[in-house]
């Protein structure tokens, strides 16, 4: 694949970083992940007003960036389609990084002053499963983040540990891994948001559970919101997916997804359950699809 690394579109071998960059050495790097619909970034907007709330959260220089000087994307917009027409696509997954660079020594400047900018892209993955994925609670916790709210970092020990202890579960090709907080509350899963439809009502695990606050679940929310669908926040537990009528996960690549089975932390399945069915996932399905045409 080739990608766009500080001005050029170049073969991804051929990108590099510095060894003195915080990026590579302490983890300190902001990113977006998000797709394309015919050709179109979808939610362009609301991703790259979090990477500015990012940025500035870690003192990164945003003049003249290209990520961050024009809210509709602006230059971005022709750069993400030579990538798509570079690489043969007609629509793709972009992940957008900001790495911190080195800081400067003037206490006047912003502590990073030259982030450097790279947009990898990558084809689309396959459906899930039209049934709905596998959900696995793991023993692998989500720790508090650096700030608050989360930002979508590059530091993602948490994430990493997660999908190595889904792995060792040889677990069916798509299903998730679901993070709990210390205390035992559910917080969000390795790649995505989750939700919980119960007695026509929806819900979503608090911010307070230490999850990175997702542009499709806010969108979800949104949806929720004009379609006349109760939806909250709230610290929910284990008991509340055993009582759920429906749970479905979201990310910015696929979605809405439904939850066919979850297991417990032991490996042991504990809830089953056509999630697609029910009336308030299929609505906000529609409901969102019908926003990316």
């Amino acid at each position: 694949m080739k990608i766009y690394c500080e001005g050029k579109i170049i073969p991804e071998s051929e990108c590099s970083i510095s060894t003195s960059d915080h990026g590579f050495l302490y983890g300190i790097s902001l990113f977006e992940t998000f797709r394309t619909f015919n050709g179109k970034p979808f939610l362009l907007e609301a991703h790259l007003r979090r990477m500015q709330a990012s940025c500035n959260a870690f003192s990164f220089a945003l003049h003249d960036r290209l990520l961050s000087t024009d809210p509709k994307g602006g230059n971005l917009q022709k750069i993400l389609q030579q990538l798509l027409e570079t690489n043969d696509l007609s629509d793709a997954v972009f992940r957008c990084t900001i790495s911190s660079g080195q800081p400067s020594e003037n206490p006047a400047d912003p502590f990073y002053p030259n982030p450097r900018e790279f947009i990898f892209v990558r084809p689309l993955p396959p459906p899930p499963p039209d049934a709905g994925i596998d959900l696995h609670i793991l023993q692998t916790t989500r720790k508090p983040p650096e700030v608050f709210p989360r930002p979508k970092s590059g530091n993602f020990a948490d994430n990493v540990l997660a999908l190595q202890e889904l792995q060792r579960r040889k677990p069916t090709p798509s299903a998730e891994g679901l993070l709990l907080t210390a205390d035992g509350r559910l917080s969000e899963c390795i790649h995505s948001n989750l939700f919980i439809i119960r007695d026509d009502a929806l819900f979503t695990p608090s911010p307070e559970a230490f999850l990175l606050e997702g542009i499709t679940r806010k969108t979800v929310l949104d949806l929720a919101e004009k379609t006349a669908i109760s939806a909250q926040e709230k610290n929910l537990h284990i008991a509340d997916l055993k009582k759920a009528d429906a749970v479905f996960t979201t990310n910015s690549v696929r979605g809405l997804t439904p939850v066919a089975r979850i297991f417990d932390e032991k490996g042991f399945l504990f809830w089953q359950n056509d999630s697609k069915k029910n009336p308030i996932f299929r609505r906000l399905t529609e409901a969102y699809f019908e926003l990316t045409v």
